[in-house]
């Protein structure tokens, strides 16, 4: 037996705190202790060293763990961790090499960027100051529309010798000019973006090469104001900008599209309540693909004017479903093409035709068929019709009723709606014959008698007005 497993064997015997054994006799006359050394040795042999149960403790762990690294699983476990412990400092030193080159690539790349700066700081980006708002429309409108008397827009368009197309629409001219631009330094490109929200989101983004020195933004709302922004980026990676604003003049929103004519947009009008129509839902005019008028065609370039620039997604087309007309909007097979056989003027308070009206106005009260483009064939009778409805609904004024329809004018100089025997003013004076205060309620009241619900009403006025 080794030492220490004799020593193990006299701890479990029992220890005292002087490290003396107890040994137990039994006698006749009762029990007798005699305390004798554990060794065997008196107890007045000093020349020993004396150990404490915590000393034995120690020992007996360490001899413990000591039986455990001869075992082979042991000694196997002990490996593994410490080559773990190995690729995990590998790792980690290429991970600190990795990141002390990225550091210093940053810091070169800012060093370098710096002195280009510097190199380039002198560099000057000006653009256009606008200061008054942008009229998007011809003049002879503005003017119309200022007027605080009742001429017509036939009659103001009568006094006017331009043989130019009034049915047209202006775009904004951005200018900019780069200026103390380095020998060695070129432009690369410019981007100018232009947007309603003042953070430029969302906006519609133009790239120019450095020959240019201007750019037109066309389909803009009227009344309207526009934040830009305008970089310059140069040869050597750095970029020069300039932000400014613009508004655009509030007058009725003329579309020039490629092809076809009288385009406009119905909204921009103020109504009873203070609301303003919203822009951007429904435009108007004539037919897209020539079946009844050659002339109204749309080009390849009106249509991505019509579905790219403008986003129509319905085509709404109120000449019917005529065995000659294509049941595939000419926008293009993702185009919606809602097909309905409208009456034109007083036609609409037949009770035969009533039934058309009602499919329009529930199709008019699903947002999904927006934005869209409203159309029969020249855009003015049952177009005229449906819209003078719509926009009744929506609580624009009398007046304003009829300077929308009179919009027309622009394109069909002939045109005198105004004048007393007229088809269009004959179907004013029957809808005002009709049940309500106002105009307002008189086109609500006359949509519910024909079958168009109450939500569907609210519909169409959240889509306009909310």
């Amino acid at each position: 037996m080794s030492d220490l497993e004799r020593e193990e064997l006299d701890f479990d015997e029992g220890v005292d705190d002087a490290g003396f054994g107890v040994k137990v006799e039994e006698t006749e006359s009762g029990t007798l202790e005699q305390r004798t050394r554990i060794d065997g040795h008196h107890h007045h042999h000093h020349s020993h060293k004396h150990h404490s149960k915590a000393y034995y403790k120690y020992r007996k762990a360490r001899h413990k763990i000591k039986k455990q690294l001869h075992s082979k699983n042991t000694r196997l476990i002990y490996i593994a961790v410490i080559l773990l412990l190995c690729i995990a400092l590998v790792a980690t030193s290429i991970y600190s090499q990795r990141v002390s080159k990225k550091y210093t690539a940053t810091d070169n790349s800012e060093t370098t960027l710096a002195v280009d700066i510097a190199e380039t700081g002198s560099v000057v980006v000006e653009s256009s100051v606008f200061n008054s708002e942008q009229l998007l429309v011809n003049n002879v409108l503005e003017g119309y529309m200022a007027a605080e008397n009742d001429v017509s827009l036939a009659d103001k368009l009568a006094s006017v010798s331009t043989e130019e197309r009034l049915d047209v629409s202006k775009p904004v001219c951005l200018e900019y000019k780069v200026s103390k631009l380095p020998a060695r330094i070129s432009i690369v490109n410019v981007r100018i973006l232009v947007s309603e929200d003042s953070e430029l989101k969302n906006g519609i983004s133009y790239d120019k090469d450095s020959a240019e020195s201007s750019v037109e933004v066309p389909y803009l709302k009227t009344g309207t104001k526009y934040f830009y922004s305008i970089d310059v980026i140069l040869s050597n990676e750095t970029t020069v900008s300039t932000v400014g604003s613009f508004v655009t003049a509030a007058t009725p929103r003329i579309i020039s599209v490629e092809g076809i004519a009288n385009v406009r947009d119905i909204g921009g009008w103020k109504t009873r309540g203070g609301k303003t129509v919203k822009q951007g839902r429904l435009y108007r005019g004539t037919e897209l693909d020539g079946v009844y008028v050659e002339a109204c065609r749309a080009t390849d370039t009106g249509v991505i004017t019509l579905t790219r620039n403008l986003g129509v997604v319905c085509d709404f087309d109120l000449r019917g479903n005529d065995s000659v007309i294509p049941s595939q909007s000419p926008l293009g097979a993702s185009v919606k093409h809602l097909q309905f056989a409208v009456e034109p003027y007083s036609n609409v308070f037949v009770d035969e035709y009533e039934g058309e009206i009602r499919s329009a106005f529930s199709s008019l009260a699903d947002r999904n068929n927006y934005p869209m483009y409203m159309h029969c064939t020249y855009g003015l009778d049952r177009t005229g019709t449906v819209c003078y409805i719509l926009e009744a609904l929506l609580g624009m004024s009398e007046e304003d009723l009829l300077k929308e329809y009179e919009l027309s004018c622009l394109y069909y100089r002939e045109l005198r709606p105004s004048d007393r025997g007229t088809d269009f003013m004959n179907f004013v004076a029957d809808f005002n014959e009709l049940n309500g205060a106002n105009s307002q309620e008189k086109a609500q009241n006359y949509l519910l008698s024909i079958g168009v619900t109450q939500d569907e009403i609210n519909s169409i006025k959240d889509i306009f007005l909310g």
